[in-house]
């Protein structure tokens, strides 16, 4: 297009290597982190790198575009054809043993596309807005890994994609800036066109670490910070009744009390009492501020050799005021270590439910 700068004639643009390789840097890193999270097949293990890996030898040594705008137009509209076909056959095939196969196989569908896309776009790329498209694709692609993977491994390539991120659209910025504008021969002067190559680096870097520090640093202060403003406008925590250590008189919260199954207790036969309440925390002492309850110290208790813990010294005889429960429990994932009982705990037990002997 003529409102464009060209990628594959060999221009006179300042830190014409610069800008490809940062934009390679950032596409190989996009197609690296999708191969790092293992959930791909074998085919696109090779040839997605592959095909990256020529691409970029042949911008590195200035080669033109291989594919037509035209052509590779055709051939993503093609695709579409091909997509349903590798969703329900393909990809079917290989996430077979998965939990969920049809939406597995939508995902790496969806992945295949989108490597395909991004492919042909490589090898058809001769404008800046290619290069602005071809960004934006391997950002989707980083996101498409952020679906498949919770490895640490994502996390150090995001900061590999963030720098040569930055480093991209410094390029970019470059020859948005200097299209239609007076410029020296770079190519007659081979010392500073590297020593505006290293600039551009410095900042670069500069820019991406301090991205990374102050974006680090907000993460963990924020969440450990709730004074002044920020505890006013920072969301509240909910108070949940039974779970709550600490309730203070004023404080903004509601207390919870949700309707939604917390736990499944099965005793295996009729109890003996008419109305039966599980205890959770109680809060005993008040200071004039707020309600809450004594510190104990924590204590080990090993197991016996039946896998049982015993919680009291004697278990206590049944009379005509006490009697002896035994029911297994079946606690759903909740984010507490609270541990609710009828009555005094005699001892637990871990088996595939939860078990427990209380005695009244």
């Amino acid at each position: 297009m003529a409102s464009s700068s060209s990628l594959t004639r060999v221009s006179a643009l300042p830190a014409e290597r610069f800008f490809r390789t940062s934009l390679f840097l950032l596409i190989a890193t996009a197609v690296a982190t999708l191969i790092s999270t293992g959930k791909l097949d074998v085919v696109t293990l090779i040839l997605a790198p592959s095909a990256v890996l020529y691409k970029g030898i042949r911008w590195w040594r200035l080669c033109p575009a291989e594919i037509p705008q035209r052509l590779a137009t055709r051939l993503v509209v093609a695709y579409l054809l091909v997509f349903p076909v590798d969703v329900f056959f393909f990809s079917r095939m290989f996430v077979a043993g998965s939990p969920n196969p049809a939406l597995y196989a939508a995902l790496l569908g969806a992945v295949h596309f989108l490597l395909f896309v991004m492919l042909v776009r490589l090898y058809s790329a001769d404008s800046d807005r290619d290069a602005l498209f071809l960004t934006m694709l391997s950002f989707a692609a980083i996101l498409a890994a952020a679906v498949l993977t919770i490895d640490t491994t994502f996390l150090g390539l995001f900061f590999l994609f963030l720098l040569f991120g930055v480093a991209t659209f410094v390029g970019l910025e470059m020859r948005r800036g200097t299209k239609g504008a007076i410029t020296p021969d770079v190519e007659g002067h081979p010392q500073q066109e590297r020593r505006l190559t290293r600039a551009l680096i410095l900042a670069a870097l500069c820019v991406a670490f301090g991205a990374m520090f102050i974006g680090g640093a907000l993460f963990f202060f924020f969440p450990r910070f709730s004074a002044g403003y920020l505890g006013r406008a920072s969301l509240q925590p909910t108070l949940m009744t039974g779970f709550s250590d600490d309730v203070e008189l004023g404080q903004i919260g509601e207390i919870k009390k949700n309707s939604a199954v917390v736990m499944r207790v099965r005793t295996g036969k009729p109890v003996g009492f008419p109305l039966l309440r599980w205890r959770g925390i109680a809060l005993s002492t008040f200071d004039g501020k707020r309600w809450y309850s004594p510190e104990h110290g924590a204590s080990a208790i090993p197991a016996g050799l039946n896998g049982w813990i015993t919680l009291v010294d004697r278990t206590p005889e049944p009379d005509s005021t006490t009697s002896l429960l035994r029911y297994s429990v079946l606690l759903q994932p909740i984010a507490t270590d609270t541990l609710f009982a009828p009555a005094r705990a005699i001892s637990l037990g871990c088996e595939p439910e939860a078990s427990a002997d209380f005695g009244r």
